[in-house]
């Protein structure tokens, strides 16, 4: 069971090697960029960080284990959620990139396969982006 849809369409006739590929080059150019890893890695642990500054007490009733497994589930849950907005906002677009790169015409903003649309539709079905705002894709 996943907890996030895929970042490639289901639909696409891609099979599951040629998509580990697409994912791995785009993932491959997302860490070109150092200050993206240094970015998630801060934000990731903030929450670590912050956690020598929490009260001892609380409403003057001491602070324990239980509270302390809370505090550190709701870390957990924070780096979840955080790595999923980031999965789908900042790493998505490499993907998309890649696809189109390889030959396959999808929005590089939502990842929509404009597969059989008609040259007259000016944008994309699923989020409107234009179709004249799309880099042209290059063929491998």
């Amino acid at each position: 069971m996943r907890l996030s849809p895929p970042l490639i369409d289901p639909a696409l006739p891609i099979d599951a090697r040629t998509r580990r590929k697409i994912r791995r080059a785009a993932w491959r150019k997302w860490n070109e960029n150092p200050a993206r890893g240094i970015t998630f890695g801060i934000l990731g642990a903030a929450p670590i960080f912050c956690t020598p500054f929490l009260p001892r007490s609380f409403a003057g009733r001491q602070i324990g284990i239980p509270t302390l497994i809370l505090v550190a589930l709701v870390i957990l849950i924070y780096i979840c959620l955080l790595s999923q907005i980031l999965k789908r906002f900042w790493y998505a677009p490499f993907v998309y990139n890649e696809l189109r790169n390889r030959g396959y015409e999808v929005c590089p903003k939502c990842g929509y396969w404009l597969r059989d649309l008609d040259q007259s539709i000016a944008q994309c079905p699923e989020c409107g982006r234009d179709r004249d705002a799309m880099p042209p894709h290059r063929t491998r």
